[in-house]
């Protein structure tokens, strides 16, 4: 019960900041960029320290704002990622990387970045992305 609570005060948060700092930001033709966002759940509930039912974190992000958005998931091959991160075991970071990925093939504009590249690239593949996003965006408006 604590943590189905915990995961709506987390959905009350997404729509508190969305109202009064996200949208105004939109409304201005702003960009938004969240390194984490409430998806995040899905993958690695531990992280949130979510130990409530499995359904409730899919259900409840249908209500989370904004509708429109564009998902940059980062990957890797997870020994490189082990070496970065040794607070996780290798195992954990093969099983986050592949829910990741499922994740990313099932969300409609989101993009996989390869962080095997150089920096340069992975930033110009990201920046790709934003632009052609951004420019679909402001085509339909």
């Amino acid at each position: 019960m604590k943590s189905a609570l915990y995961l709506l005060t987390i959905l009350a948060d997404c729509w508190l900041g969305y109202l009064f700092r996200v949208r105004p930001s939109l409304a201005r033709n702003g960009l938004v960029i969240f390194d984490r966002y409430f998806i995040d759940i899905l993958v690695d509930p531990l992280r949130y320290r979510y130990g409530g039912p499995t359904w409730l974190a899919p259900l409840l992000l249908k209500l989370v704002p904004p509708r429109q958005r564009l998902t940059l998931v980062c990957h890797a091959d997870p020994e490189a990622v082990h070496i970065r991160k040794k607070e996780l075991a290798l195992e954990e970071i093969h099983r986050q990387i592949t829910a990741y990925r499922d994740l990313a093939s099932r969300i409609s504009d989101s993009v996989l970045i390869d962080t095997n590249l150089e920096s340069t690239c992975c930033s110009a593949a990201g920046t790709m992305a934003l632009y052609e996003y951004m420019a679909t965006r402001f085509a339909h408006s």
